[in-house]
């Protein structure tokens, strides 16, 4: 009987350790998610402002993402006398991911304009970090200056992100 015993203490001791890196898996595999969500909108608003406009090579789209709301939308779409008739993408990372927990360093607003990204500064890039309690692996959305490569990476805490794919 104490054999049996020791048996299910060691079973319950290893299936408690699987469960616990099992969540915490779970939460970064959805936060990689929401971090390659907001990659594609924003990838897709440059798309936009880098279409060919005949007679015009003037476009400058606007996204806006709400650190409070982690919704990030299109704000504005000025083409000049063109129209560009494609709507601008929209997304709720919380909703995507399924992390209602989700967090986003800082509302930040990102100017497309026809050829590149646009700064109100000096920067010469962005960074957007999106945490959860359930992990400590941050992602982070990286857009630099002037050819607006998208990218996506993950760090540790306060440390650097290690971007690990282009977009």
């Amino acid at each position: 009987m104490a054999e049996l015993m020791i048996v299910v203490a060691v079973i319950s001791i290893i299936s408690a350790i699987g469960l616990r890196s099992f969540s915490s898996s779970y939460t970064d595999r959805r936060l990689r998610l929401a971090a390659i969500e907001l990659a594609t909108v924003l990838s897709t608003a440059r798309d936009i402002a880098n279409k060919e406009i005949p007679g015009s090579n003037s476009c400058r789209i606007t996204q806006t993402l709400t650190a409070s709301t982690t919704i990030v939308v299109g704000a504005s779409q000025d083409c000049s006398t063109s129209s560009i008739n494609t709507p601008l993408p929209t997304a709720n990372l919380r909703s995507v991911s399924g992390l209602n927990n989700l967090s986003v360093d800082a509302t930040r607003t990102f100017t497309f304009i026809y050829g590149g990204f646009s700064t109100n500064g000096s920067d010469t890039e962005q960074t957007v970090r999106l945490s959860d309690p359930g992990t400590t692996t941050q992602y982070c959305v990286n857009l630099t200056l002037p050819s607006s490569i998208v990218r996506v990476g993950s760090a540790q805490g306060a440390s650097a992100s290690n971007y690990q794919s282009t977009g």
